[in-house]
């Protein structure tokens, strides 16, 4: 039996039969998982764009092609009707085709997790600061539960559906804790709904600014979650102490988290005697991620702390300010 394979551009006589497959491509796509969903949009680039990445099919061939994606669209739409990361998803391709009347993403969704405008990208990060800024607004002033129950699920369900980026609810959570007096309360409900820590960050940091709770702390170090121990760490090497039960409890975990350290440390974020208690560290990847790290002697140290740490010179190189 002989094969004869073809590669590029479908003959335009092809389009129409290849489309009539689609009533029972259909109820398969009906029973996708959210995680299935960008491979799913993925389907309309050829249809949307038949002459990519070149050119050379006619106007009518376009046409013929868009105008069986626009049907497919309308009735993946109908079907995930109630899903919005799917039409999160879809959402790019439906706006070439016409459609973006048929797309419907919970509005808070669409504030948390905004679908990519490609072609204003230089005014979007303005405006959706702003829609994020109006969102807290509306949350600050509500019970911390409620709000908590109408985050979280969102955050599952994007992280279910793989949507990650651009997100931002922390930068809603960050205003809410603004306006907070009691950010304790904020943490407790978050947790107990099993909020991400970019959630919990915010108000984390606004208890930290009183007195950080090792009980609160303690337990995103025993959490399952990468975030949360992550977050724990930060607030650790920011507000902690060496020596104290909440450090230790915290410095068997620091070699799992060097990369995220080393940013802290970047950002100037440890204070002088933790970063030294980094230096001491008894794991070797520890000590050696400050390794090569500048620290501005004049901006960072005072002369005592500047003596420490020349003290450990193959740790760490100054930038001195002379």
């Amino acid at each position: 039996m002989a094969m004869t394979l073809h590669f590029g551009v479908v003959a335009q006589n092809q389009l129409s039969k290849i489309a009539a497959l689609w009533p029972k491509i259909l109820p398969i796509l009906r029973q996708a998982s959210p995680s299935q969903g960008s491979e799913i949009a993925n389907i309309f680039h050829e249809w949307v764009h038949p002459n990519h990445p070149g050119s050379g099919t006619p106007p009518e061939y376009e046409q013929e092609s868009r105008g069986y994606a626009r049907q497919m669209m309308v009735d993946l739409l109908r079907a995930y009707a109630g899903k919005w990361t799917f039409h999160h998803r879809l959402h790019n391709y439906a706006e070439k085709l016409g459609l973006l009347d048929k797309v419907e993403i919970d509005p808070i969704a669409a504030v948390l997790y905004p679908p990519r405008d490609f072609d204003d990208w230089e005014n979007e990060e303005t405006r959706r600061a702003a829609a994020a800024d109006e969102l807290a607004s509306q949350l600050k002033d509500r019970d911390p539960a409620s709000v908590a129950l109408i985050l979280t699920p969102i955050e599952e369900q994007a992280r279910a559906a793989g949507i990650s980026w651009p997100s931002w609810g922390r930068r809603v959570c960050w205003r809410i804790a603004e306006a907070a007096d009691n950010p304790a309360v904020w943490i407790k409900a978050l947790r107990e709904t099993g909020a991400p820590a970019h959630l919990l960050e915010p108000f984390f940091e606004k208890a930290a600014t009183k007195q950080p709770s090792e009980a609160d702390i303690g337990m995103l170090l025993a959490s399952e979650k990468r975030d949360s121990q992550a977050l724990a760490i930060g607030l650790v090497l920011k507000y902690g102490t060496p020596g104290s039960s909440i450090w230790r409890q915290a410095s068997p975990l620091f070699k799992n988290y060097t990369e995220w350290i080393n940013g802290c440390v970047l950002r100037k974020e440890i204070k002088s005697e933790n970063l030294k208690a980094l230096l001491n560290h008894e794991e070797p990847d520890v000590r050696g991620m400050v390794d090569g790290v500048t620290v501005n002697a004049g901006d960072s140290l005072n002369g005592a702390d500047a003596v420490a740490f020349a003290e450990h010179g193959n740790h760490l190189r100054f930038r001195l300010g002379f």
